[in-house]
């Protein structure tokens, strides 16, 4: 036999091994093909969209890096599931050239036939893409079917960077090992001490409570005034605990817990457990580092997906932020100018305004931390207002600001100073924003009766960092005068040349894509970790089939070791999941404060979504062990 059919034999025998490997990668092009040719195609190119340019260039390099690490621990899998194989075939007579040729054959063979059928369904993909792109931004584009030489270009130096990664991974695993360690290497264990240790009581404990530490600060860390203060090294904190303690509890607390249910079980082992735990224990230290990282990684694809969800509902509410009105000015000059405009162009208006006066602002003849004044306005100058004599009610106000300041309904604060100075009970608290960031900037608004008004802006603090400030806002009555307005918006207004329709639009835009960008690298890190835990269980599932051969011997059948299989699959699969969604719930419930979104459902719904599509991989894997069992035993 000469060196090409070794090739071509060992590479046939392995196609089954290769099998999810092929569909993985087939999809990865793919999604990468389809995703580099929206950005390349000259519909959308020509559309002048920057936004969309700049969300896929972005999510280009996301992908990038995505596949490149799937193929990189895939790889690793599968050369340590044939060094027994590379060991035998330098028992025969190959060196290593030999088998770096045999290998650089093979992985070329198998990337030039993924890359053709990728590349021949990306032309596919990119019309649902164009399409996807179209309905949900609103860009006027042409959706057709064709190939773009610069996205072929950029697939193929994708391709050939995996490859010579790929080969240079594969060159150091053969050459670091002698042939007797190449014949070991599949059957070392890394099995734990059978009982409990010292060390491992102390870092199961310590990781389970570094994890619930790291949650625990997540949810107080906006109730609290002095955290809130330092809410960047709250936030690096928590990064910390939940990292390195995930990394724990893999690593020993899961350890620690067989361990104590074995021992409680006083050696009445079934098989099941001989299946399910002790395979697990056995695997534990080596598995740790990929399942935190699985799960790290899980958390965070979650957490920005939650997030793209959580900030396209609460769009609305932040364009409120810059454009309270459709035309908004913060300069009475300005705001003349453009009212004389709409009358001489005969464009009928409705006209709003606010007089902003700061005053200083005690609760119980002590200041409020943070700011030492608020603005007033006039409830007459807000539509659906109406505050009585001895009471006061806020605007602008976000959970953070709240937290910070501790101002809640019920409760009774000063406004102004010496003379002019009022107690006024806080009737009611509202996030919805009503004046412009421009002028508050992020600090809340308090509205008062027309009377206590006059009394207090008496006791304007009058300095350049609190000056007097008006808003001044123009709402059209006639949708068609639009174009004009705005013409005539863009000439007068240099603070806010924007309309607030355009405004929202833009702000819609952003969100959409950010949701689109991240939903797309979120598949496609959900297909690189479902078929990374897929084959790190096939392999194990290889590597143990003389215990099931064991089982099979003394009278146990494969329908007897389906429940273990169950176990093991969900083990695997499901806890770095489990672990995941709670790191990304904690971050979204986190920045469902920052960003102040009226619902947690659409990160609920993400949540849901990713785990249905990680179920199936779960599934594949579990059928592909059993047919295993059953058909080797």
């Amino acid at each position: 036999m000469n060196f090409n059919q070794i090739v071509i034999k060992n590479l046939l025998q392995n196609m089954k091994h290769y099998v999810i490997y092929l569909i993985s990668l087939i999809i990865s092009i793919t999604m990468y093909f389809s995703f580099v040719t929206l950005k390349y195609t000259d519909e959308v190119a020509s559309t002048g969209d920057v936004m969309l340019t700049k969300g896929a260039s972005i999510g280009e390099k996301f992908l990038f890096v995505i596949i490149l690490f799937f193929l990189m621990y895939a790889n690793r899998l599968f050369i340590k599931r044939r060094a027994k194989s590379f060991a035998l075939f330098q028992l025969v007579g190959l060196s290593r050239r030999d088998l770096m040729r045999m290998l650089a054959i093979e992985q070329m063979a198998i990337f030039l036939s993924t890359t053709i059928i990728g590349v021949v369904i990306g032309a596919l993909g990119s019309r649902l893409l164009q399409l996807i792109v179209k309905k949900a931004l609103d860009i006027p584009i042409n959706i057709k079917m064709g190939f773009q030489f610069e996205a072929v270009s950029v697939t193929l130096i994708l391709v050939l960077a995996a490859w010579l990664l790929i080969m240079l991974q594969s060159l150091t695993f053969v050459k670091r090992r002698s042939i007797v360690q190449l014949m070991n290497d599949a059957q070392q264990s890394e099995a734990t001490v059978p009982r409990i240790t010292l060390i491992e009581v102390i870092f199961g404990v310590l990781g389970i409570f570094m994890i619930g530490s790291g949650y625990y600060l997540s949810t107080i860390m906006f109730k609290n005034e002095y955290l809130i203060g330092a809410l960047f090294f709250i936030a690096l904190a928590i990064l910390f605990l939940t990292v390195v303690g995930a990394y724990f509890f893999f690593r020993s607390s899961v350890s620690l817990i067989f361990k104590t249910l074995k021992k409680n079980k006083k050696g009445n082992v079934t098989v099941t457990d001989v299946v399910f735990t002790s395979s697990i224990m056995h695997r534990m230290k080596k598995n740790a580092f990929s399942l935190t990282m699985i799960g790290i990684i899980s958390a965070i694809t979650i957490s920005i997906l939650s997030w793209a969800g959580l900030g396209y509902t609460s769009a609305q509410k932040n364009v409120n932020l810059t454009s309270p009105y459709e035309y908004t000015y913060f300069n009475q000059q300005d705001a003349n100018a453009f009212e004389t405009a709409l009358k001489e162009q005969d464009i009928p208006y409705k006209k709003y305004m606010q007089h902003l006066v700061s005053v200083p602002i005690k609760i119980n003849n002590k200041s409020v931390r943070y700011f030492e004044a608020v603005d007033i306005v006039r409830d007459s100058e807000l539509e659906g207002f109406h505050v009585k004599q001895d009471e006061v009610q806020f605007i602008n106000m976000f959970s953070i600001t709240q937290t910070a300041t501790k101002i809640d309904e019920g409760m009774m604060l000063q406004l102004g100073k010496g003379a002019y100075q009022k107690t006024l009970k806080v009737s009611k608290v509202s996030k919805e924003n009503l004046i412009a960031n421009n002028l508050v900037v992020g600090s809340p608004v308090a509205v008062v009766n027309d009377k206590t008004f006059e009394q207090l802006q008496l006791a304007n603090v009058n300095d350049d960092e609190h000056p007097q400030a008006t808003q001044i806002g123009f709402e059209l009555k006639s949708d068609k005068a639009h174009k004009v307005a705005d013409s005539l918006n863009k000439k007068i207004n240099k603070s806010n040349p924007d309309p607030r329709s355009e405004v929202e639009k833009e702000t819609l835009k952003f969100t959409g894509m950010f949701l689109f960008v991240s939903s797309f690298l979120g598949v496609a890190f959900l297909v690189a970790a479902g078929c990374v835990i897929y084959i790190k269980q096939m392999d194990e599932t290889e590597d143990e089939m003389h215990n099931y051969q064991i089982l099979r011997k003394i009278g146990y059948t494969h329908q007897d070791m389906t429940k273990g299989l169950a176990l093991k699959t969900i083990f695997n699969f499901g806890l770095p999941l489990v672990v995941g969604l709670c790191h990304a719930y904690f971050a979204s419930k986190a920045f469902n404060v920052i960003n102040d979104s009226p619902t947690l459902i659409p990160a609920f719904i993400m949540m849901g979504i990713y785990s249905v599509i990680y179920a199936v991989f779960a599934i594949i894997a579990f059928i592909h062990a059993k047919r295993t069992v059953k058909f080797t035993i």
